[in-house]
């Protein structure tokens, strides 16, 4: 099994670190999930187990509650988790699209403050913009099959992400 940081030197446009911090941001703060939903989506992770939780995250979220109060925690999550099959058993990885409750509490753990959701949502972002311009460049280097394989609209995207970070 590789380690994080040889994971990350595979995958430059990826931050375990950054994702994982995240989510357990989210997890220790729920007042502020609303706030990271409305900067990034489930689509600007790189790792599908936090794709996973972040989906379990969200769904806690958005869902009615007795009380009126979100009940996003460590144990609701991951008992979203069991509830919709997206838990494993076994030990599983950032790699796994299931996750286990080792990993899980690996993510939760990592959370250094919970005054910086904001510099991690940049983060997130921040590397999926580059993975969309690393993806767009390969369609615009390999010429008319490739965009005809993935869009003709590559330039336009390319803008767009340009535009957007600025």
């Amino acid at each position: 099994m590789k380690t994080e940081t040889q994971r990350d030197r595979d995958n430059p446009s990826a931050d375990w670190a950054a994702e994982s911090c995240l989510l357990g941001l989210m997890i220790a703060e729920p007042g502020r999930i609303g706030r990271v939903m409305e900067r990034i989506g489930e689509s600007v992770l790189f790792y599908p187990a936090h794709k996973t939780i972040y989906r379990a995250i969200v769904a806690l979220y958005i869902s009615p509650w007795r009380d009126g109060r979100n009940p996003v925690d460590r144990f609701t999550v991951l008992d979203e988790l069991k509830r919709t099959g997206a838990y494993a058993p076994e030990v599983t990885d950032a790699e796994d699209a299931k996750v286990s409750e080792f990993y899980f509490q690996r993510v939760v753990d990592s959370v250094p403050s919970i005054a910086n959701v904001d510099y991690y949502a940049d983060l997130a972002l921040e590397y999926n913009r580059d993975r969309e311009l690393r993806r767009l460049g390969a369609v615009i280097e390999h010429g008319p099959a490739a965009r005809a394989r993935f869009g003709r609209s590559a330039g336009r995207q390319l803008c767009a992400i340009a535009c957007a970070s600025r």
